[in-house]
């Protein structure tokens, strides 16, 4: 493609998008809500996700040994424990049984005159904190199945409901997608109906002198691609001011609440994300659309 058809199609996406104002309008004004909200989605879902994992890392699984497993023993199955699930496992720590009875002491002081005058009754211990919610089934797995370990502790209640809440977050997500994705590319794809309808003799025309099917297309797919990055320029720019100000307002009344998804990074790749899926509606729908209504 040389530079003088370079130069006409873009003249023509300019002509069909004057021509069409209103049209165009109504295309970006869609698509600018649709991305908005599937921003709001990618925002909420990536702050959820981050949320989750930081609640999991708190969470300890504690593998209680039996009281005839040595130190070292201990930490040679904490060692193979960590090399057979490192997508799992945060980070690891073996207790000696003397520091565990200290711990234990520590954590009920009205027992600790009392157990002062017994032998102390734990084994060596070894602390698990997880990566994400979901990966404390095969850290308790493998603990159930192996003979010198005599328990598992871990907050089973809070790691499933985290998990379920993940799962159901990510199935949301997914249902808003493909519904803002139809949405986008059915108004893009109709506003690109109204451009050729509105041209079809120009495009009888051109066809009758040897204008070539990609020729004719390329303008109408551009204009489709631009509607559906100027909505997604315009809904950034209403998305992300509103976002760091709840940010800003959360990290000063709820800290535990306030979004970890903040930084000029991340919102750049939210960013590049939904112009991307901008630009790939606006093909989509317009490609649909002179594949169905342009005779060529």
């Amino acid at each position: 493609m040389n530079l003088r058809t370079i130069e006409f199609h873009v003249a023509e996406t300019a002509t069909n998008i004057r021509r069409n104002g209103l049209a165009s309008f109504a295309a970006i004004t869609n698509c600018t809500l649709s991305l908005a909200v599937l921003g709001v989605f990618i925002l909420g879902g990536w702050n959820i996700r981050d949320k989750a994992v930081e609640i999991a890392s708190s969470v300890r699984i504690v593998i209680h040994m039996r009281r005839d497993i040595d130190l070292p023993t201990t930490e040679r199955l904490a060692e193979e424990l960590k090399q057979r699930y490192p997508s799992c496992i945060r980070s690891i720590e073996v207790v000696s049984a003397d520091e565990a009875f200290d711990r234990f002491k520590r954590t009920h002081p009205e027992l600790a005159a009392e157990l002062d005058k017994r032998p102390n009754p734990l084994g060596p211990q070894i602390e698990v904190r997880l990566n994400n919610p979901e990966d404390y089934v095969p850290i308790v797995n493998w603990a159930k199945q192996n003979p010198s370990v005599d328990e598992a502790r871990y907050g089973q209640a809070v790691l499933e409901t985290l998990a379920r809440f993940r799962r159901i977050g990510g199935w949301l997500a997914g249902l808003m997608l493909v519904v803002l994705t139809m949405a986008s590319m059915l108004t893009i794809s109709n506003t690109i109906r109204l451009t050729i309808h509105a041209r079809r003799k120009e495009i009888s025309i051109m066809q009758m002198v040897g204008a070539t099917s990609g020729f004719i297309k390329t303008p109408f797919v551009l204009e489709g691609m631009f509607d559906g990055v100027m909505g997604a320029l315009i809904g950034l720019a209403l998305l992300f001011p509103a976002y760091l100000e709840v940010a800003d307002l959360l990290s000063k009344t709820i800290p535990a609440l306030a979004p970890t998804v903040t930084s000029p990074a991340q919102l750049a790749t939210v960013g590049g994300a939904l112009v991307g899926a901008g630009a790939l509606f606006g093909f989509v729908g317009s490609y649909i659309a002179v594949q169905k209504y342009l005779t060529v």
